[in-house]
């Protein structure tokens, strides 16, 4: 897996046709042939694949190397947190304990996980949230 560093998004230039450049864990980066720069997440829900679109970039930014503490409370990421919860049927007065878990679920897989791409793992926890059939 590659790692996507910010001069590698800015430095991306449309090409003829649409391309991604991944991050990990299913995240990439769709870069269009008319120049815009999309985030997405590829992931697993009742055995299909589904894609999940975040907003263009630098509007929304995905933490590259930032450490795992600055990237947890990023709002983009809590909003995230929040959608899959919900999606999995957790109800609203349980959020803050379901957050709770998924924080240490995803810095444990980011310890453990540390391979090419900064937050492999804790992205890799993130998009299994979306796979949890309530």
């Amino acid at each position: 897996m590659s790692t996507l560093f910010a001069t590698t998004v800015a430095n991306a230039k449309p090409q003829d046709r649409d391309y991604k450049l991944s991050d990990g864990g299913g995240l990439y980066l769709l870069v269009r042939a008319n120049g815009a720069k999309l985030w997405r997440l590829n992931y697993r829900y009742l055995e299909k694949y589904r894609t999940l679109a975040f907003g263009a970039w630098p509007e929304v930014n995905n933490g590259g190397n930032a450490l795992f503490e600055t990237w947890w409370d990023d709002s983009f990421i809590q909003s995230l947190v929040v959608q899959a919860l919900g999606q999995a049927g957790v109800p609203d007065a349980f959020i803050e304990d379901g957050r709770s878990v998924v924080e240490a679920a995803a810095r444990a897989a980011d310890e453990v996980e540390s391979g090419s791409s900064p937050r492999e793992g804790a992205w890799r926890v993130l998009s299994r949230l979306f796979s949890i059939n309530p």
